[in-house]
């Protein structure tokens, strides 16, 4: 559910058709105008359109996340190229791990959320890393918890950037997906490609 959309997005983009990435909880979707210029979207998962009020419904959307845009809007041509760099990124991590010192991964992060700044993956990957310098401080200075840490001062700074990323999150109305929820989804998702190909 996310190098199809991709794909899409590129072949039409290359043949001069219009279409739009758009992103759910642990899902991104192509959106379309018609005719009309009304939206209607696009399941690559399973090939089926799909309605707004079903994607919200089975995917826990809060509204609040929705205002914000960081669910469901149309993404612009930077954002949806804003989002390969987070990509990028996620995967030098799953490569290099946490324990790689440079700054390779916060440059594609800060990047990404330059042009695209309400893009959770990235707030929450950008969390995560830092938490992680963090954590590596606090053992270089001989603490097991980084809580108890105060004397500091490049301490205090990661951990206001953290607590600033954290309130960004919040206020953007983000709410982690129910595990029970995605896997309901995703069985969903499934039947309707099964009932696609017998169709076939």
């Amino acid at each position: 559910c996310h190098s199809l959309p991709f794909l899409y997005k590129i072949l039409t983009d290359e043949f001069g058709a219009e279409s739009f990435l758009a992103l759910a909880p642990n899902h991104l979707y192509i959106k379309h105008r018609d005719e009309n210029r009304r939206w209607f979207n696009l399941e690559l998962t399973n090939g089926h359109f799909s309605t707004d009020a079903w994607i919200i419904s089975s995917s826990h959307i809060k509204s609040e996340a929705i205002q914000s845009k960081i669910y469901m809007a149309a993404l612009t041509q930077s954002e949806s190229i804003a989002m390969c760099l987070t990509d990028l990124a996620a995967e030098y991590l799953a490569k290099y791990d946490y324990g790689s010192n440079d700054n390779f991964v916060l440059n594609c992060l800060d990047l990404t959320l330059k042009y695209y700044p309400h893009y959770i993956v990235a707030l929450s990957l950008k969390s995560n890393v830092l938490t992680q310098q963090l954590l590596a401080l606090a053992k270089s200075k001989g603490y097991k918890d980084f809580q108890i840490v105060k004397d500091y001062p490049e301490f205090q700074l990661l951990k206001s950037k953290i607590n600033e990323i954290y309130k960004r999150i919040d206020d953007l109305g983000y709410e982690e997906m129910p595990k029970e929820q995605y896997e309901r989804w995703m069985k969903e998702m499934q039947i309707q490609a099964q009932k696609q190909n017998s169709q076939n």
